[in-house]
Order: structure tokens, then C-alpha cells, then sequence
């Protein structure tokens, strides 16, 4: 598990430029302590904590110091505080803009899924969803995943498929993927009575749709083909049987593995 983690590239950016704003900060105290050191006559590491003490406020020995003193206590007084803004600036403005940029991506996205045209949508990047993305992808078709859980999406997002993130699939959810521009629809979600609601919406906002849906209970699947699904797959179903065919010498190497 001892996987590198990804620091986000806005936080990375902001550790940055702030690192450069407090090297620069770290090289005035030294110099400024070096030239404290030369004029007062006092060891050098004495003389930088005087200096970073006078950073903070300023007092008597300010207004007793000779002009070349004051010089340097008014220089390093300003470049502090100038260094600071400097730093929250950078690390503010790095968030902010880290935060714009990842929402304008996401809206970029949503209007590239919305304005696709025959693309497939798949409900639900389970094992059955993902599996006919995945081929279909593979076939360089143009491939729009709807999912909830997040670890399911970030996977798909990082080998770059499209992926709308929500709950509930409703009719607002379809068309904000171009329902009605795409080639087919699958309806690979873990509930026959939401993907039969899926296949009715679908086909409802696009007749020529080629809609598919992966159910579990095959007494449904004259109910799907009323609502309008072209094509029904039982997984379990279809397991049994090449398990069968696998045990009569038939085996189908491309789904079932001979140990």
C-alpha cells in the first residue's frame, strides 16, 4: 500500500513561490545580521537575532541608532513586511485560482458531454458498466460514464474517460449528457426497477436510442422490452452457461479462465 501520494498541483505551486519569498526573507535577516555584526562589533548569530527581534517591533534602541543603524533597521523592517504580504498573497491567490481552475474544467467538461453526438452512455460503472465502456473504448468509441461513488470516478477520470458524477439518474441527468445526440444507452446499475425507470426516460427522450440494460431477475424482461430496451443481458445467467459449455469441452477463453 505504500503508494506515492499526489500533492494537487495548486498546493504544490503555492509551496512554490512561497518557499522563494522566505529564502528571500531568510537572506535579508543573514545579510542584514552580517552588516548589524560590522557596525555594532557583536558576534554574528547575536546580531541576526537582534535583527530578527527588531523584525517584529522597534523601540528605544531604534531611536538611539546612528543613520547607517536606522538604514538598515528601516530597510529590513519594510522588506519583512513586504515579504509576508508577498508570501499570503501567493498562497491565497494560488488557492483561489487552483479552485477556479478546477471548476471551469469541470464545466468545460460538462459542455463537451453535453454538445457529444453518437456516443454511448453507460449507468453505472459497476462491473458489468465498466467492462462495456471499457470495450467500446477500446473500439475508439466515445464513451460518457454516470456513477456516484468517487473512488469509481476518479479511476475512470485518470485513464481519461468522461464521467458525469451524481445520485440519482433522472431526466435532467440524461440530457446534460446528450441523451438525445448519442448512439445507445446501457442501464448497468445494481437495480432492476431503476434501470426499467432508466430505459422508459431514455427511450422517452430518444426513440432511435439503442438502449441496453443488464437485469437480474428474468421475469422482467418482457416489462424491459415494452419500456423500450433493444437489448437484456443476465450476468449470472450468462456465467452459468459458459460455465456449462466450459465443462462439455467448449471453453470460451475470453470469459472463463481454465486453471
Amino acid at each position: 500500500m505504500g503508494g506515492k501520494v499526489a500533492v494537487p498541483d495548486s498546493i504544490a505551486e503555492a509551496f512554490k513561490k512561497a518557499s522563494i519569498g522566505i529564502l528571500v526573507m531568510i537572506g535579508i535577516f543573514v545579510f542584514s545580521g552580517v552588516a548589524i555584526s560590522y557596525i555594532k562589533n557583536m558576534p554574528v548569530g547575536e546580531a541576526i537575532s537582534f535583527a530578527l527581534a527588531f523584525a517584529t517591533h522597534s523601540g528605544d534602541e531604534f531611536m538611539a541608532a546612528g543613520l547607517a543603524l536606522k538604514s538598515i533597521y528601516l530597510t529590513l523592517s519594510f522588506a519583512v513586511s513586504v515579504l509576508i504580504f508577498y508570501i499570503f498573497y501567493i498562497l491565497i491567490d494560488i488557492s483561489i485560482s487552483g479552485k477556479i481552475g478546477r471548476h471551469l474544467h469541470g464545466v468545460k467538461r460538462m459542455n463537451r458531454m453535453k454538445k457529444m453526438k453518437n456516443h454511448h452512455i453507460i449507468c453505472g460503472a459497476g462491473r458489468v458498466g465498466k467492462n462495456v465502456g471499457k470495450k467500446l473504448a477500446e473500439k475508439k468509441e466515445k464513451v460518457v460514464f454516470i456513477e456516484k461513488e468517487s473512488d469509481v470516478i476518479n479511476a475512470l477520470r485518470r485513464k481519461g474517460h468522461y464521467v458525469y458524477e451524481t445520485g440519482p439518474i433522472d431526466e435532467e441527468v440524461l440530457v446534460a449528457v446528450g441523451v438525445e445526440q448519442a448512439k445507445s444507452l446501457t442501464a448497468s446499475l445494481g437495480d432492476d426497477g431503476k434501470n426499467l425507470l432508466l430505459v422508459i426516460t431514455a427511450r422517452h427522450l430518444n426513440p432511435k436510442l439503442t438502449i441496453a440494460a443488464r437485469i437480474m431477475d428474468a421475469e422482467l424482461i418482457s416489462k424491459f422490452k415494452h419500456a423500450g430496451a433493444d437489448l437484456v443481458i443476465i450476468p449470472e445467467a450468462v456465467g452459468g452457461i459458459k460455465l456449462a459449455e466450459a465443462l462439455l469441452g467448449r471453453v470460451d477463453h475470453a470469459h472463463v479462465i481454465k486453471i
